[in-house]
């Protein structure tokens, strides 16, 4: 993380993290399992009742020793089914009311990592604030950065800024010829939750046809609305093998 970047080269000045929830990656913690129980879930098609079934069995973890993390973790081989079979509007409520807590539970950090945020924190060189980007402002000295939380302004001064956002999502909003191209030509579209392009499981790109594409192939984060686990290193490789395979069959 960016944070341990500047830790290491002695910077002593005050850094500000925002984030909508103001929340960091939980710290991993290994020597814990869980026995996978994905089949109790797979009948479900209500995002809350998933929900209540994990709470259930962290609590039957931590009482038999293990943690939160096994119970997660033991998911991991079945999400992108689990996440197929969601009804649309699950999906949809997903993504605005859980998708960032289940980031934090699945996209861990190094406990070495979460040991330096603690100590920066803990000594004031490091405040995670709690909000949604509103503006920012450059008076030729400092940035100005505008941030809104439950309605309220806030306002921090700050010399350098670190875009920590990520790649866009949103398909129609990439600031790319190439891409804007695609899209005029209806060989690309947003998936249904904006999260990706609008394809098949095994990457087969739908288009202006409404037919999966028999040119035009995608895999990794540009899946995500489709295929849920589309980030980490082992799920892309298996998307590529997919398609891989795919490619030589046809």
């Amino acid at each position: 993380m960016w944070h341990c970047i500047f830790h290491r080269h002695g910077h002593q000045g005050k850094i500000y993290a925002i984030s909508t929830r103001g929340l960091l990656p939980a710290p991993h913690e290994l020597g814990h399992t869980y026995p996978a129980f994905a089949d109790e879930l797979k009948p479900m098609t209500r995002i809350t009742d998933m929900l209540k079934s994990v709470r259930r069995h962290i609590k039957a973890a931590e009482f038999n020793g293990s943690n939160w993390r096994a119970v997660i973790d033991s998911l991991r081989p079945a999400t992108q089914e689990l996440w197929l079979n969601l009804p649309l509007a699950e999906k949809r409520y997903f993504k605005q009311h859980l998708s960032r807590y289940w980031n934090v539970a699945r996209h861990r950090m190094p406990a070495e990592v979460a040991a330096i945020l603690d100590e920066m924190q803990a000594n004031g060189r490091l405040e995670i604030l709690k909000g949604r980007l509103t503006d920012i402002t450059h008076d030729g000295a400092k940035f100005t950065v505008k941030y809104k939380t439950l309605n309220i302004q806030y306002s921090v001064e700050t010399d350098a800024l670190v875009n920590c956002i990520g790649s866009e999502s949103s398909f129609s909003k990439i600031d790319s010829e190439f891409v804007r191209n695609l899209i005029g030509r209806k060989h690309i579209r947003n998936d249904e939750l904006n999260l990706g392009i609008d394809a098949t499981p095994d990457g087969c790109v739908i288009g202006k046809t409404n037919a999966p594409s028999k040119v035009v192939y995608t895999l990794g984060t540009a899946l995500k609305g489709i295929l849920w686990e589309s980030t980490a290193i082992p799920e892309i490789r298996t998307q590529a093998r997919t398609l891989a395979l795919k490619l030589l069959a046809d």
